[in-house]
């Protein structure tokens, strides 16, 4: 993750502001798509289009997979060829082992302050476990690499800009 948040910085560094790249106005077109991984949607995964000229592009995918590009505040992606990566951690250690006795409604003060007690303290342990293992990917970590990845698509000035991102093992 940290490559991508230099590569936006870098981008940005280098397109500025008013969204050229050495006095040259970057042309932006509407772009999006799905993301699936072994046949299914593939939810909250960071898709990232990094155009051969201008800024690069970053969604994220919804529950259904789904995708909308935008350059920084803008919406769209710089026209012409580009290199895609697709990203999503998942969590380190899972906290299903965190049980909830909650009985429904009709708790006491000190069952409620037992419960609030217990909670923090899987919080804490559940922080502590993330904090010492790097999150694993979900989806094989060539996708994370846009040189890696494979992909890579032409975003078209007023074309057909809809991908279908179909990963694989």
């Amino acid at each position: 993750m940290s490559r991508i948040y230099l590569g936006i910085i870098g981008c940005l560094a280098a397109v500025g502001c008013d969204g050229s790249a050495g006095g040259t106005n970057v042309k932006l077109a509407a772009a999006d798509g799905t993301v699936t991984y072994k046949g299914g949607p593939l939810a909250g995964a960071t898709v990232t289009f990094i155009p051969a000229n201008g800024p690069l592009a970053m969604a994220t995918t919804d529950l259904s997979g789904k995708f909308t590009l935008s350059s920084g505040a803008m919406p769209g992606c710089a026209v012409g060829e580009a290199k895609v990566s697709v990203s999503v951690a998942g969590p380190a250690d899972s906290a299903s082992n965190v049980s909830s006795n909650a009985k429904p409604g009709g708790m006491t003060a000190e069952q409620i302050a037992e419960q609030q007690k217990k909670m923090a303290e899987a919080t804490k342990s559940f922080q502590a476990k993330a904090d010492a293992a790097p999150a694993k990917s979900l989806i094989p970590q060539k996708y994370d690499n846009p040189q890696t990845s494979g992909l890579s698509y032409t975003i078209k000035p007023d074309g057909d800009n809809h991908f279908k991102i179909e990963l694989q093992d």
